[in-house]
């Protein structure tokens, strides 16, 4: 989609869906999107296979074991 203001083209982007890979710990909803993992996680535990999620429902955040 583009939209044009005052002849200068400004590009908008359209918010992905979900991933269904993860399900809420909370909720139980499948509603989650991966988020960048802490900074603590990334500097003292890189070797960790963990993916970070973020529920659309509850707004909790979690942590999940790479498969």
């Amino acid at each position: 989609m583009e939209l044009i203001f005052n002849e200068q083209k400004a590009t908008m982007k359209v918010a992905a869906e979900p991933k269904q890979d993860a399900a809420c710990p909370r909720c139980g909803r499948n509603a989650c999107e991966r988020i960048k993992r802490g900074i603590l996680v990334k500097t003292f535990l890189p070797w960790l296979k963990l993916k970070r999620y973020r529920c659309h429902g509850c707004m909790h955040a979690f942590y999940k074991v790479k498969s």
